[in-house]
């Protein structure tokens, strides 16, 4: 009788301590201007530049719902890998939750997490190796956001944008309410993809992978202007685009000259390697803003771009 006592009293606490938990989920509605997002589609930016994407991924983490009056609850360990080119929900676990109020994210991998050996998670992990690879290596940690497609008004120019840097990795916070059904409350956000180029030229082209210029742009998009409730809620803790040291390098893909300007004049130095690891221009400029440097082997190449006080980017750089 004892023993039948304490199991229906081990019943009851687990019924009591699951009582009210419900399974959330995170549903992103996928557009391109306003209009359902496919790949290869053309679209215009704000700045009327036509473009269409081949390819957009980015990662979510850190995610939060606030609900019920305020309380705040973390989703546990959550990594997202979003691809626009799929309509997947993203279970966010179990939470005491019975009115969605808003919900917090991040674009990226956090810091630590970032700069982890990828090599540890199963293969079925959004954060474990990926083909096409959204890892920039070790120092770097992963690509928050990959950008590709074609641009320009034959949408014949190369355009890639990947994003990264622990320095860029920003919070979102979105009032929105949740869907019920069955138990299961799903918050539902539309994410403009025409939005994450907002005032970013890519009329003739771009290709920028680092954690500067277009690409923190483009992060800082993603935070103030992609997301969006329903009901036309955004980020209700807007971050304006601190002012930064532009580079611009052009024309990419080239012919064999490549031009890398500053926005600034000061001292630079400009080191070039080939996919080897080989050193093939190593250069600096002093109270300048521009380098011109020729090559004569077709392939990429890997440019790293440096002031007296540090890093300022990395870019690649193609030769046909």
């Amino acid at each position: 009788m004892k023993k039948i006592t304490i199991l229906i009293m081990s019943i009851v606490l687990l019924a009591v301590q699951g009582y009210g938990k419900s399974e959330v989920k995170l549903k992103l509605n996928h557009l391109l201007d306003g209009q359902a997002f496919a790949l290869n589609t053309q679209s215009k930016n704000d700045l009327g530049n036509a473009f269409n994407l081949k390819r957009m991924e980015y990662y979510i983490s850190e995610i939060s719902i606030t609900h019920d009056g305020g309380k705040i609850t973390k989703a546990e360990d959550v990594y997202i890998l979003v691809n626009a080119a799929t309509n997947d929900e993203y279970s966010l676990g179990e939470m005491d939750v019975t009115t969605v109020e808003g919900i917090q994210m991040s674009i990226g991998v956090d810091p630590g997490v970032n700069n982890a050996d990828l090599t540890q998670w199963p293969a079925s992990h959004p954060l474990a190796p990926k083909n096409p690879s959204m890892h920039w290596g070790w120092a770097a940690g992963y690509r928050f956001v990959a950008m590709e497609g074609k641009a320009g008004s034959g949408l014949n120019q190369v355009f890639e944008i990947h994003a990264l840097g622990n320095e860029n990795y920003f919070t979102i916070n979105i009032p929105t309410d949740s869907k019920e059904d069955n138990g299961v409350h799903t918050v539902t956000l539309n994410a403009d993809y025409a939005m994450a180029i907002k005032g970013v030229d890519v009329s003739s082209g771009l290709i920028k992978h680092g954690t500067d210029g277009q690409a923190v742009t483009v992060l800082r998009n993603f935070q103030n202007h992609v997301f969006t409730s329903l009901d036309g809620k955004g980020n209700v803790s807007l971050k304006p685009t601190p002012k930064m040291l532009m580079v611009n390098m052009y024309p990419n893909p080239s012919q064999g000259d490549v031009v890398f300007s500053f926005s600034e004049i000061g001292d630079y130095h400009l080191v070039l390697h080939d996919l080897t690891g080989k050193v093939v221009i190593d250069t600096r400029l002093v109270n300048a803003n521009e380098f011109k440097v020729s090559l004569n082997t077709p392939g990429a190449y890997l440019a790293r771009l440096e002031t007296p006080s540090g890093l300022i980017a990395t870019e690649r750089v193609l030769i046909q």
